[in-house]
């Protein structure tokens, strides 16, 4: 089972943080995004024993093979496959607020075509001004 997830604030980052660990099982997560909205997304999952950060995923090849708070920056777009094709259960967390709808538009579809035909989205909004 896959999770998708679409983090646009803060309020995302600490939700995400309130639901890790309830239910025992370790979840292993993939961020799209290596900005800071991806850091800070990272930083609030590695506080629970029962998660695991498989690394980032960011449209900036010049940040492919580097590391980011000691997590990997595993590729672009089409590496998402060999990421989660390690792991039974991944949480994908968008984590990319200035990123344009097209491109999230393209990043679903590709993960629906490809690799989710039960894919679980939620959508985290940034909280009304």
């Amino acid at each position: 089972m896959m999770t998708f997830l679409l983090m646009g604030s803060l309020q995302g980052a600490r939700w995400l943080l309130n639901t890790i660990g309830r239910s025992g099982e370790v979840k292993s997560y993939l961020v799209y995004g290596a900005g800071s909205a991806g850091r800070q997304a990272v930083s609030a999952i590695v506080g629970s024993k029962d998660s695991m950060i498989l690394g980032f995923i960011d449209d900036n090849d010049g940040l492919w093979g580097r590391h980011i708070n000691n997590y990997p920056v595993i590729g672009g777009l089409g590496n998402i496959e060999l990421a989660v094709k390690k792991s039974q259960d991944v949480t994908v967390l968008l984590a990319a607020p200035s990123m344009s709808d097209s491109r999230r538009r393209v990043i679903l579809d590709y993960l629906e075509k490809n690799l989710l035909p039960d894919l679980t989205k939620e959508i985290l909004q940034p909280a009304p001004a």
